[in-house]
């Protein structure tokens, strides 16, 4: 699906297309191209192709999907291939821009993604300063709003994580390690899958246990809390027996054996 189409002089936009005008468009002399697509059809992707002459091998992993982040040159074309990450229900999904760069063309197909790029388009105009750099500066952008992405992302789970450590080591009760081997989804999952959700599933007021993995209800829970409550136990027990570290080992076994 074509999201935007526009045809850029001195850093302005000049002219807006589509796909069946782009043959008229004019470049050269400090004039590109900017074309965004979103989870194009074969059709729009092999009108680009041909307009722009990219490389099929391109334009092969473009469709194909799935590629590693990387960036390959074609003559006097770069081929750039991005990972989009984001949140969606609560787990990270991961998407996927393509983009072809020339001296007056940039183009890109972005697909298995929400991630709204018109910010960037935005941005770019109204810089007309950098953005008369043409698409070089464009890609800049795309880059700069993707790394900026994962900054929160990343931020987000970092945040998660904190909150984790301090209800297991700061303030441990029975329902807050319960609750970090608990998934937050509605559905019931199998607690070979090291979800321990058994409890939580539709089961769980009955005798039968989880038909998943045949366990009682309640029980992987339970049970890994209490090892991990007698663990805890050992492992104070073992530091009230270390010597303080303020003293060496032999002054702290003189003082054991004299007490």
């Amino acid at each position: 699906m074509l999201i935007n189409c526009a045809v850029y002089a001195e850093g302005k936009r000049a002219e807006t297309l589509d796909l069946n005008t782009l043959d008229r468009a004019r470049t050269g002399d400090g004039r590109f191209i900017w074309v965004a697509l979103k989870d194009a059809a074969q059709e729009e992707v092999a009108r680009l192709q041909r307009h722009f002459g990219l490389h099929p091998l391109a334009i092969e992993d473009a469709m194909t999907g799935h590629q590693r982040p990387k960036l390959e040159e074609y003559g006097t074309t770069l081929f750039s291939v991005i990972q989009l990450l984001e949140r969606v229900d609560g787990e990270i999904s991961v998407g996927e821009i393509d983009i072809f760069i020339d001296r007056d063309f940039i183009v890109s197909f972005r697909s298995n993604s929400n991630q709204d790029f018109l910010g960037v388009r935005q941005r770019c105009e109204t810089e007309p300063e950098l953005l008369r750099h043409g698409p070089g500066y464009v890609f800049y952008a795309m880059l700069d709003h993707v790394v900026d992405r994962y900054f929160e992302l990343t931020e987000s789970l970092q945040s998660e994580l904190e909150s984790i450590e301090e209800d297991i080591f700061v303030r441990p009760t029975h329902a807050s390690i319960s609750s970090a081997f608990s998934s937050s989804s509605s559905s019931p999952r199998c607690c070979a899958m090291r979800r321990f959700q058994c409890r939580n599933s539709s089961e769980s007021s009955t005798e039968a246990g989880c038909r998943q993995c045949a366990r009682s209800p309640r029980s992987t829970s339970a049970t890994f809390t209490t090892i991990w409550q007698e663990s805890w136990a050992r492992s104070m027990r073992s530091a009230s027996r270390s010597p303080p570290p303020s003293r060496s080992t032999s002054q702290w076994s003189r003082s054991k054996r004299a007490k």
